[in-house]
Formats: C-alpha cells, structure tokens, sequence
C-alpha cells in the first residue's frame, strides 16, 4: 500500500485499491501522518486488517441463516426495542428464510430479490408490507456489509417498490358477524379466542390489548392507562355481559397457577409475566382465516369492524372517538366511507316520523 507526501499539506497520506474478492475491489484513504513512519506503520497494520479480513471471507461460508443469528445478537447487544427486534424476527423466519436462508449472500441475484417481490405480492401482501419485509433484508445485508466489508448488496440495487397513492389507501376488511362465529370456532386456544373476542367487541389496538392486566380488568370495562397512540388512548372501555364473564373464568382458571400474580397480563405471552408477542396473534389469526376461506386480515381490522357496528348502530362521531381513543377528526376521516350510510339512515328516519303536510308551493 503506498505511502504519498502531501505537499499542500505537509503531510503524509495512504491510498490504495485492494480486492475484496473476485471482481470487487475497494479504495483506502488515510491522511494527515506528520511523520512518513508514522504512515508506513499504520500501512502495515491497515494491510494485515485487510488480509485478514479478506480470508476470513473466503473461509466462511456465508450462509443466510448463520449471519441472521449473527444479527439477532446485534440487535440485542445494541439495545434495539424488544418489538423491533420480534418484528424483524417474524418477517424472517415467515418470509426470508424459506426462500433465502440456506443461500449464500454473496451468490443472492437482483433478478431473484425482484422475484421475491413479485412473489410476495402475488400472496396477496400489499406493497407497503412488502417494503416492510424488504427493509428487514436490507438491514441485514448492510449489517453484513459492515461487519465484514464485503461491499454486496443486492437490496440496495432493486430498492423499494414504488407505491402512489391508492396503494397506500389500505382497503378496510369489515367481519360480518357471521364470518367472526365461523373465525373464533376455527381457534383452537381458548385464550387466543379471547383475545379475538376482546378484539371484535372493544376495538382496541394490538398494543394496548397486550399492555392489559388483570388489574385494568373491573366489572364490565377495561381500563386502558398507557398511551400508545394519542392523549386520548386513555379511556374506560366498556365490556358486554359475555365477554365480562368470559373473562373472570379466564382469570380464574389462571390464578389456580403458582406463577400467577394480580398484575400478571391478561394475554400473556411464555409466562404471566410476558405480554403476548405481535406475531403470535398475527399468525394464528392468518391460519384461521385461511382454514375457514376468509379474505386475510390485520388485527387492527377488528377496530374497523368495531366501529362499523357503532355506525350502523347508530352512534354518533363523539361518542366512537371517546369508545376507540381516537380524535373526532380522525373518526370522520378515517372512516368518512362509512358515514354516507348513517346519513342515509337519518334521512329515512325523518321520512317516517316527519308528519305529512300539504302545502301548495
């Protein structure tokens, strides 16, 4: 690696191309060395780096799996929020790894991330899903890239998929009641029939139904006391008779447990003391679906569905944004496609009780 003398300067600098591996090749700058020993030591040391680096490179085998592992530790080691590093998890393990993880990474094509793509959307996934899952990849190839100063990365060349605006316009999936009986009874666990019961009479956000405790849980209502979402997420959400019931019984086959404690979550997860994961939910909820032949859904489309029911019921955008802890604005907006119906009622509803008159005009 040669050793230049900057004359503007004054001072001694290292630039050098070398091979990464067949076909890839890196440039090396390092600059301001008062002394040229100084630049000739540290050429030497930068050179064994390099060479090392390099053969450890070609020695491993480089496999997908194996450096995910090696990722997952990353992520831990760096503190990353814990729904972070289990989203990025599920969207392997469910979408990446069967496709790609026995690969190696340096023999993994632009053609084929363009494949997966299309795969991917062909399964029915929406594309901003799809950039989700392809954000996960790409950061695992740029961890790749730095740790082991390969300089490939396939996912950076295709980039996203481009969405214009009627592909972010979610299409809202509304559960008719009969299709939710068919839903629950394709649920095998019994808590995880209540966590959908839960979802499709209260509305709540997945968060705040895995933040619940069984000190949140009064006669007939839930307590919601964290905030995920707005200042209005603080609510007492009225539960009906079943559910209400339901959930003693729960409660009660549960405290029977020697690892139960008063504030153990509702909807745990591997113990009382663990929140249920996003995936879990999420993957059980696509089985059933797919065993009783119903269009796929997110959890979140049961607080569409529970704000269908008010509309239809009748409830006015006060009274739904105060049930669900959103804003009013947010209710007229998000949900402006349903309200026609309710319009429409109020206008039959005058018909009828709006004594006839005759008047000559």
């Amino acid at each position: 690696m040669p050793v230049y003398h900057d004359e503007k300067r004054n001072t001694y600098y290292i630039s050098a191309s070398y091979t990464v591996r067949k076909g890839v090749y890196k440039k090396l700058v390092r600059r301001g060395f008062k002394k040229k020993k100084d630049a000739v030591r540290m050429e030497r040391i930068l050179m064994a780096n390099i060479e090392d680096n390099v053969r450890k490179i070609n020695n491993m085998s480089m496999i997908l799996d194996d450096l995910w592992n090696d990722y997952s530790e990353y992520m831990k080691l760096t503190e990353w929020k814990e729904k972070t590093t289990t989203t990025n998890t599920n969207k392997y393990e469910k979408h990446i790894k069967p496709v790609f993880g026995q690969r190696n990474v340096l023999q993994i094509e632009k053609k084929e991330i363009v494949d997966f793509h299309t795969k991917l959307i062909n399964q029915g996934l929406c594309k901003s899903t799809v950039n989700g899952i392809h954000s996960v990849f790409s950061g695992l190839y740029t961890y790749i890239n730095d740790v082991y100063d390969i300089d490939y990365h396939p996912l950076s060349k295709v980039g996203f998929i481009k969405c214009n605006q009627e592909d972010k316009k979610k299409e809202f999936v509304i559960l008719e009641t009969e299709d939710f009986v068919r839903f629950v009874d394709a649920v095998e666990d019994t808590k995880m029939k209540l966590i959908f019961r839960t979802f499709y009479s209260t509305g709540l956000r997945i968060s705040e139904l895995q933040n619940l405790k069984w000190t949140d849980f009064k006669k007939k209502s839930l307590c919601i006391h964290k905030v995920t979402k707005s200042k209005n997420s603080y609510r007492i959400v009225p539960i009906d008779q079943e559910l209400n019931e339901l959930l003693t019984e729960f409660k009660q086959k549960c405290s029977k447990e020697d690892t139960y404690t008063s504030d153990a979550y509702i909807f745990f997860g591997k113990s009382f003391q663990k929140k249920i994961p996003d995936y879990v939910i999420r993957d059980v909820l696509e089985k059933a679906l797919d065993d009783c032949g119903l269009k796929r859904m997110t959890p979140h489309d049961f607080r569409h569905t529970f704000v269908s029911l008010l509309i239809d019921a009748g409830y006015d955008d006060t009274t739904i944004a105060e049930v669900i802890g959103d804003s009013v604005s947010t209710v007229r907006t998000v949900y402006a496609h349903m309200l026609p119906k309710r319009r429409k009622s109020i206008t039959e509803f005058i018909d009828n009780c709006v004594p006839k008159i005759n008047i000559s005009v």
